[in-house]
């Protein structure tokens, strides 16, 4: 509010992010054998409103003129993530990749195998633990046996893409 008081700015978010999109797809239209043609637009939701807006908006648009190619789910806390990886799911040529905890703390561990139980698209890698963990199973592709999230059976999960980012750099 401090900000838009000395700014005089007001807009919508949805405003905004609908103009961003129309840019970047009239330019990637406008040379498809530019190096722009191979660009890949990836939009990191912190809500399940935002998935939800962001999957409303995309379900909207007309000719295809938005270009949402991946969200990335990262949530606070797991709470949420599943039913965020069903909405992106409902709409058509777009990737689900779920962002992991920076940090995990003691007894979390096994939080891998709560991000498998949501079968993203790839999951974003924020700690070396994870990355070991994940990789000592056979990595990307590998199948898994783990627990259903109800706990009363076992299901075969495919370890997805994994995707490191900056947190991995310390």
């Amino acid at each position: 509010d401090e900000w838009k008081r000395h700014t005089n700015l007001s807009y919508n978010d949805e405003v905004v992010v609908d103009q961003l999109l129309n840019e970047i797809s009239t330019n990637i239209m406008q040379g498809n054998d530019s190096p722009s043609s191979s660009v890949k637009v990836s939009v990191l939701a912190r809500s399940y409103e935002q998935v939800d807006s962001l999957c409303s908006m995309i379900e909207s648009s007309s000719g295809g003129t938005h270009t949402v190619d991946e969200i990335v789910v990262d949530f606070l806390e797991i709470d949420g993530i599943r039913a965020a990886v069903s909405r992106i799911r409902e709409v058509n040529d777009v990737r689900v990749v779920v962002a992991s905890p920076r940090i995990i703390k003691p007894g979390e561990e096994g939080i891998w195998r709560t991000l498998l139980r949501t079968e993203p698209d790839g999951i974003m890698i924020r700690s070396t633990g994870l990355l070991h963990r994940l990789t000592q199973l056979g990595g990307a592709g590998q199948q898994v046996t783990i627990q259903s999230s109800e706990g009363d059976e076992t299901i075969q999960v495919a370890i997805p893409e994994l995707i490191g980012d900056f947190s991995l750099n310390a």
